[in-house]
């Protein structure tokens, strides 16, 4: 499973640095391998350990908040004391920010930050750069017992032939982000609906852009950023768009959101896309690269008088059930939700003890691993829901409040 590091990097506005705890020993250490006093520059990584359950973690851990291939971290040398101590005791691996499963082959797949090469070459199996630095970093000092933590459920076991280390969902981020979400009133009153969705998207992915051109000729109040004169977005997205149900409705909406791109909660440049696998590390150009904070874009005037919330999530056509703080903002902003993601994510937050609206519209989707099918059944779904009129949204709404309320309660009163 050895990468090269130097071909797998992907450049995002994340952190490079990593915190180590050792013991009762804990430092931040940089890309250069240096530790670091001045923890000011590191916001997330340190935001994370104050409000995450990582602030009372009893054991030796790394907690990582980068994506792609991660040299500083797989080229991390220990002395011989860590190591012996590491492996009579364990050491966790937190991977806090959300990784990337491919099934490219290692061989084509580069991302250095350079749109300039052609991603070519599928592989029968998934694997993760951020995965494979962890294998390198295990390698290079000969660790026994590591535990690596991650955001994601693997339902279908798609990694365990391939990595050799026990991989756990035990998501930091989702933890943190809930913590501070803490006591946050709502005060939503849902006569004053008259608009049928709310789709915010900042970072770009080619789902994303498919999904929101089909929202933009709907009811919709959307965020969007990027342009594609060309459409390219039909050559980087895992289906042909000749196949798909909705084909005429999502050329539609890419012709539309060339002219009609928009924010809701911020302003932002315009950014035209590749059509490769760079695209992924787009983002609106705003004075703060890193997007909106999370006291602006859970803001519950954003949600203004809209009835469901569209959730696009980071990813889609992938065997990794996940959510994040997006569910939990339309959750805290007392929303219902139809979850564009991941198949089995649905199930992944009852499994968590939130509800979901399967009493009110049909949910199958999340049961639904062909992904293609699964987008299909979610448009279908958005169709139904959009030709309600106001008053059914109104009414669908009043009978949801018993579901709203369990999730809103739960993250409020930090259940």
């Amino acid at each position: 499973m050895q990468s090269n590091s130097q071909e797998h990097r992907l450049d995002v506005t994340l952190e490079k640095a990593f915190v180590y705890k050792i013991g009762n020993n804990k430092w931040f250490i940089d890309s250069n391998w240096n530790h670091v006093l001045d923890t000011d520059q590191y916001k997330v990584l340190t935001n994370f350990e104050e409000t995450s359950f990582l602030k009372d973690w009893y054991r030796s851990y790394v907690q990582l908040y980068d994506m792609g291939s991660i040299p500083y971290f797989a080229n991390f040398k220990l002395n011989a004391a860590e190591v012996d101590f590491l492996n009579k005791e364990g050491l966790d691996i937190f991977l806090s920010e959300q990784i990337i499963h491919t099934n490219y082959e290692k061989t084509d797949f580069i991302l250095n930050g350079i749109n300039n090469t052609e991603v070519t070459g599928k592989s029968k199996d998934w694997w993760s750069p951020e995965l494979d630095s962890v294998v390198e970093f295990i390698n290079l000092n000969n660790l026994k017992k590591v535990i690596v933590h991650v955001g994601f459920e693997d339902t279908l076991e798609t990694y365990k032939n391939v990595y050799n280390f026990q991989i756990k969902r035990n998501d930091v981020a989702l933890d943190a982000l809930k913590n501070q979400m803490l006591g946050k009133d709502c005060d939503f009153i849902p006569a004053l609906i008259d608009k049928k969705f709310w789709c915010a998207n900042f970072r770009y992915e080619p789902h994303r852009h498919i999904i929101t051109a089909f929202l933009s000729k709907l009811d919709t109040e959307y965020s969007w950023f990027f342009t594609d004169p060309e459409h390219k977005v039909l050559e980087n997205i895992w289906f042909n768009i000749n196949d798909l149900k909705h084909k005429h409705e999502v050329i539609d909406g890419i012709y539309f959101l060339n002219e009609n791109c928009k924010g809701i909660d911020y302003n932002a440049g315009i950014t035209e896309i590749a059509g490769n696998e760079y695209d992924r590390v787009l983002r609106p150009g705003m004075t703060d690269p890193a997007g909106p904070k999370l006291t602006e874009y859970t803001n519950a005037n954003l949600y203004k008088n809209t009835f469901c919330s569209v959730i696009n999530y980071s990813t889609f056509a992938e065997p990794f059930p996940s959510y994040d703080e997006k569910v939990l903002s339309a959750m805290v902003n007392q929303r219902p939700f139809v979850f564009c993601g991941p198949p089995g994510s649905l199930a992944l937050m009852r499994k968590d003890g939130f509800l979901t609206f399967g009493d009110f519209w049909d949910e199958s989707y999340d049961q639904e691993w062909d992904h293609t099918k699964r987008l299909e059944m979610i448009f279908d779904l958005l169709l139904e829901i959009n030709s309600w009129p106001i008053d059914r949204c109104i009414s669908t709404y009043d009978a949801m409040l018993k579901v709203i309320f369990h999730n809103y309660m739960k993250i409020k009163d930090g259940e």
